[in-house]
């Protein structure tokens, strides 16, 4: 459906142009960003609907725990195995969150998490018990930390677009 109301939306820009006295090079660059911007509108739309009507998959509040805890407390103990951009990526937003969500930190959880095969095995149920038992508004949490990850995707269509073009620029 969207590709055939991209096609449609195409043959009436070209009915459009011709009878106006438009220089061609300005409808092909009018063309073409006409085309990036309904890509990324379309990739908005439907990242956005994903976001909002999908549960958490099985490890994401593990990582939006472990980020938000990241910055509240500066401790680096959950989920220690991956890096941490993505996590604190994931996190910030709850910072932004009013109230802001209360983390377990005085759970044996978070205690036992203090040497790494404690951390390990604990970061499963405090994530658990950050999301779903200590009263914070799973849903919300989840929406938020998801929206970084929409625009970090939106840039890269941007990014992808730019380059593909300079390399088709230099090919001429």
């Amino acid at each position: 459906i969207a590709l055939l109301a991209f096609d449609s939306l195409i043959y009436f820009n070209n009915v459009i142009y011709k009878y106006k006295n438009i220089p061609l090079r300005t409808m092909e660059k009018r063309k073409e960003l006409f085309s990036v911007v309904f890509l990324l509108t379309i990739f908005i739309l439907l990242a956005s609907l994903s976001m909002v009507n999908n549960s958490a998959t099985f490890d994401e509040p593990n990582i939006i725990t472990s980020g938000y805890s990241y910055w509240k407390t500066g401790d680096f103990r959950l989920t220690f195995e991956h890096p941490p951009l993505a996590k604190l990526i994931a996190g910030f937003p709850l910072l932004l969150m009013n109230p802001q969500p209360t983390l377990p930190l005085e759970s044996e959880e978070w205690s036992a998490s203090e040497t790494p095969e404690g951390a390990f095995v604990q970061q499963w149920p405090f994530s658990q018990n950050f999301f779903f038992k200590m009263n914070n508004d799973a849903e919300t949490m989840l929406l938020y930390a998801r929206i970084p990850f929409l625009l970090i995707g939106v840039l890269l269509g941007i990014y992808v677009y730019s380059f593909t073009k300079k390399l088709l620029i230099e090919q001429q």
